[in-house]
């Protein structure tokens, strides 16, 4: 939680978190649960209908109420991560652009794209997936690329039909990749009639990150644009978690707020690792045996 300074009131408690914690906090699951949104009760099923939904604006569902689980604040004064929202959405459209150059192409069926195409499995002329891995380690070193027809899992010897993407992005890596995106594409030598759709949804982020960053408003109606094209043509495998709350959340959060970037986790990465291993020295579920101080508790409560 963070004190922060909020419009008229000098000091306010503001829960921020990524996701995943959030929900954890909240009572939240998304895979076991229906409801799927800190602050909404949308069901995953209607997901879809939040992000790209017509009429104009998107379609909400009534805000949730109570406190952050155990936590003595409301789920009204809390916020996400904008940092979390910029990694996830930018790893999203690097695998949807890795799609596109692996040689085996998913059925049109599993893009959720209606073409008049019989919805079968594709195979496009083998293009340089070299080429694509040496372009993204440029901004990303960190990531690697697990080939079509290499092995994803050694214990049961599966194979991957197309280019998986390993390794997590940080900050930097993800700004790079978006100021770099024309020089992304071309190297992945995406298919012309995604070419343009991509390339859309790309600028379109990079100039979304650069409101969050300056803490403004996202124009409601281009929101709605880039999430109805996102759902439209590259949805699959499933739709971001992330996309909803950009699309239905930001400016909500950002009115109650006025402020969203400075209520981010970056700061506070940089521990994660130092608690995680105080954790597995110091108990039981480490294995460590070290009789465990008062002051390494309150870091692992930090």
């Amino acid at each position: 939680m963070k004190a922060v300074a909020v419009k008229e009131n000098p000091t306010v408690w503001v829960f921020c978190a990524d996701l995943k914690s959030m929900m954890n906090v909240v009572g939240l699951s998304f895979a076991a649960r229906k409801e799927c949104c800190v602050w909404c009760t949308v069901k995953k099923e209607k997901l879809k209908e939040t992000i790209a939904n017509h009429p104009f604006p998107p379609l909400r569902y009534p805000a949730r109420t109570g406190n952050c689980g155990p936590l003595p604040i409301s789920i009204d004064q809390s916020c996400f991560c904008s940092l979390h929202m910029l990694l996830r959405l930018v790893e999203g459209l690097l695998k949807r652009t890795a799609m596109m150059v692996s040689e085996y192409f998913p059925s049109y069926e599993e893009l959720g794209v209606a073409y008049t195409t019989p919805t079968k499995q594709i195979k496009v002329n083998a293009v340089s997936v070299d080429q694509f891995h040496a372009e993204v380690k440029k901004y990303a070193p960190r990531l690697y690329f697990v080939k079509p027809g290499e092995t994803v899992d050694k214990n049961t010897n599966q194979k991957t039909k197309r280019i998986k993407i390993n390794g997590m992005l940080n900050g930097l890596e993800a700004t790079k990749l978006l100021e770099n995106y024309e020089n992304v594409l071309a190297a992945a030598k995406v298919p012309e009639y995604h070419r343009e759709d991509l390339k859309t949804l790309w600028k379109n982020l990079r100039v979304f990150l650069q409101y969050v960053d300056d803490d403004k408003q996202i124009p409601h109606r281009e929101l709605n644009c880039f999430g109805q094209l996102w759902v439209d043509k590259f949805q699959w495998p499933h739709i971001p978690l992330y996309l909803h709350v950009l699309v239905c959340h930001y400016n909500e959060r950002l009115n109650k707020f006025g402020k969203i970037k400075e209520l981010s986790q970056e700061g506070c990465e940089s521990s994660h690792a130092y608690q995680k291993n105080l954790a597995n020295r110091t108990t039981a579920h480490g294995g460590g045996k070290a009789q465990i101080s008062a002051l390494q508790i309150w870091l692992l409560q930090q």
